[in-house]
């Protein structure tokens, strides 16, 4: 499982990277958009995605390489 920004909903607004406990999220500062720094520290709390007011984040389970499941 791992949470995944999606870009085309993302306005740069920051909700999820104040919300996240874990620090994994940050701005791209060339993007302006939130990206996934550091995947391997999230703890799956959920707080990035229920935060964010644009929906521009979704946790997701893949399984090779399929998606099988996707809460946003």
């Amino acid at each position: 499982m791992a949470i995944k920004v999606i870009n085309d909903k993302c306005v740069g607004c920051g909700d999820c990277i104040l919300a996240c406990p874990c620090d994994v999220l940050r701005m791209d500062m060339e993007t302006a958009l939130a990206v996934v720094k550091y995947p391997d520290d999230c703890q799956l709390c959920n707080l990035c995605v229920y935060y964010c007011p644009y929906n521009a984040l979704e946790l997701t389970a893949e399984k090779n390489g399929k998606l099988i499941l996707s809460w946003s």
